[in-house]
């Protein structure tokens, strides 16, 4: 089984996208997670590299 959102938010603000992926790497990190999902979409125009 596969969660597909079926409503998205687009995050534009580099701050907001930082924060938002260092919550996700936290929850994947911790020992009792097993799957991370979400509903966010991170603008094009963002450098998350």
């Amino acid at each position: 089984m596969k969660f597909v959102p079926s409503v998205t938010v687009e995050v534009s603000d580099q701050a907001i996208a930082e924060k938002v992926m260092k919550m996700l790497d936290m929850f994947e990190s911790h020992d009792d997670v097993q799957n991370v999902n979400s509903n966010f979409e991170l603008s094009p125009e963002l450098n998350m590299g």
